[in-house]
């Protein structure tokens, strides 16, 4: 299985949970998430993958770590990670990002 295939795997998966143009996603309320690092959305993330893709290995690289989750295929050992960017805007609509990318 090529890297390629693995990411088109991934969409793919996510794809299959969309209702209308959106995802719905369940998230821990924000009292309870701690830091920005302990991000309740990369462990949607990855546990969503694990249940959607049982071929794939998913791995949390933890807090400051990049890629945030590693996906190994348990056929041919191959791996992809996976950086998970949120992007979310201020008050007043700006970009929190300040319209950069990674």
């Amino acid at each position: 299985m090529s890297h390629i295939f693995m990411a088109r795997k991934v969409i793919e998966a996510l794809d299959t949970l969309r209702k209308g143009d959106k995802i719905p996603i369940t998230l821990r309320p924000l009292t309870t998430t701690g830091t920005v690092q302990d991000d309740p959305f990369d462990e949607w993330f990855g546990e969503t993958l694990n249940k959607l893709i049982p071929e794939f290995e998913v791995v949390h690289s933890g807090p400051l770590t990049t890629p945030d989750i590693i996906l190994r295929d348990r056929t041919t050992s191959e791996i992809i990670g996976i950086e998970v960017k949120k992007v979310d805007a201020q008050v007043g609509g700006k970009d929190s990002r300040g319209l950069t990318l990674d």
